[in-house]
């Protein structure tokens, strides 16, 4: 086993050793020992799942999911299909030819490759999932440090708002040759991507002061500029949740 390899299976090795049995673990854990490299991106990343962890077990849940589930799945096992007729299966397939031309005439143009509408998109496709984290980390003045230290953004204002609850941590992302500050934050348990980038990095875009919000796939966006700086937000939470860090 080599190192990608390794970190192939540690990446999904839980923190509390519910996986210590797996063979394929122990011998990726045996090569975390003599490997320095991989043992720092290992203890990283178990740092990150457990303030994940930590942070969505703080989040309360319905009291009532439970019951919800159930009702769920007993209504769709109690529910017999039925062959559609012909005429309403007409009626479906040009109610949904009417839907694709609504489609078509209302589609929003492609954004032109290395534009910051592109730039948005793609950070947008990167965050479908949690990503990887270079520290792990719920300290405001940790997070500054490792921008003063990572990125030339010693004078980045991170939104007042924001401010106020705990990061989980931060990473370099490369885009198109730009280097690119991601601090990921929890808020009220959901989670928010802040990127911050030198506004060179676009030195065409149109991006103002006031925050722009635009809904990316299924994600909320907000993009700003502030002095030296752009700002990009990301979350999954609804835009009313995005639109109280502004």
């Amino acid at each position: 086993m080599n190192r990608e390899e390794a970190k192939s299976v540690l990446v999904v090795c839980r923190p509390n050793g519910a996986d210590a049995n797996d063979p394929r673990l122990a011998e990726a854990l045996s090569l975390v020992k003599n490997d320095a490299e991989l043992r720092a991106w290992f203890e990283a990343e178990q740092s990150a799942d457990k303030a994940i962890a930590a942070k969505l077990k703080a989040a309360p849940l319905p009291d009532d999911l439970l019951a919800r589930i159930r009702g769920g799945t007993q209504a769709r096992i109690a529910g017999k299909p039925r062959r559609p007729s012909l005429t309403l299966a007409m009626a479906a397939s040009f109610a949904l030819l009417g839907l694709i031309a609504v489609l078509w005439l209302n589609r929003t143009p492609a954004a032109l490759p290395g534009s910051f509408a592109a730039y948005r998109t793609d950070m947008a496709q990167f965050l479908r999932e949690f990503p990887k984290l270079d520290i792990a980390t719920d300290r405001l003045p940790e997070v500054r440090e490792w921008l003063r230290q990572q990125h030339p953004l010693m004078k980045a204002d991170l939104p007042k708002e924001l401010e106020r609850f705990p990061s989980i941590g931060c990473r370099t992302v490369e885009w198109q040759g730009k280097k690119l500050a991601l601090v990921c934050f929890m808020v009220e348990g959901q989670v928010v991507h802040l990127f911050v980038m030198p506004r060179t990095a676009f030195p065409d875009a149109n991006v103002k002061a006031t925050p722009a919000l635009a809904k990316v796939g299924s994600q909320n966006t907000a993009s700003w500029a502030n002095g030296e700086n752009l700002y990009l937000l990301v979350t999954h939470a609804e835009q009313s949740l995005l639109q109280k860090m502004l």
